[in-house]
């Protein structure tokens, strides 16, 4: 019995050791360009971080890899843009030159 258990037991603890770390199933992305907010891109998106990779998944199938930058909250994101990371008001925003994403985590 005990030789049967193991290898599944291996198998949970692998799933669970290299599945990305869930940062927000239920957060809320406000996406701006060129400073205006995007109706169609904004609302419910989930956030994951895993190996400081991050990935944002708006409600509308966007979805933003950034990878770490050369220094502290510095990123690149999947066409090597940069972007910045700044924390206002409780909210994350990762900037790019002509875009923002601010994201609210729900409690």
């Amino acid at each position: 019995m005990r030789a049967k258990i193991f290898p599944h037991f291996v198998c949970v603890l692998l799933a669970i050791a290299f599945s990305p770390a869930v940062l927000a199933d239920k957060a809320n992305c406000d996406v701006y360009k060129k400073g205006k907010h995007q109706d169609a891109m904004s609302g419910k998106c989930s956030v994951t971080d895993k190996h400081s990779i991050v990935k944002i998944k708006l409600h509308n199938g966007d979805e933003h890899t950034l990878t770490p930058g050369n220094k502290d909250k510095k990123f690149r994101d999947q066409n090597n843009k940069k972007v910045s990371l700044n924390f206002k008001k409780g909210k994350n925003v990762y900037q790019w030159e002509h875009k923002r994403i601010e994201i609210t985590f729900a409690d």
